[in-house]
């Protein structure tokens, strides 16, 4: 792995033998941090509001036929644009 700062961003480059899973956690977590990075709730509440939306996504994945589910990246955004 290389980690590279520059004066406005960090480049990671990861061998290509990585599963793509573990690429996703990592990824996932560095957004996770960015889009809380500037909020004014209380870590609990983000929690609680984690759960509520994953158990949401849980129920939309098991419906049959259903094309509509959230993307957590726009709607994680969306979120502190409003100043979540």
């Amino acid at each position: 792995m290389i980690i590279e700062r520059t004066e406005i961003e960090v480049i990671i480059r990861i061998p290509a033998n990585i599963d793509t899973s573990d690429i996703q956690e990592m990824i996932d977590f560095v957004r996770y941090k960015e889009i809380t990075s500037k909020s004014k709730a209380k870590p609990q509440e983000i929690t609680n509001f984690l759960k509520t939306y994953k158990t949401f996504l849980r129920g939309t994945e098991s419906t049959k036929g259903s094309s509509t589910k959230l993307n957590p990246v726009v709607y994680g955004d969306s979120l502190n644009n409003h100043g979540a």
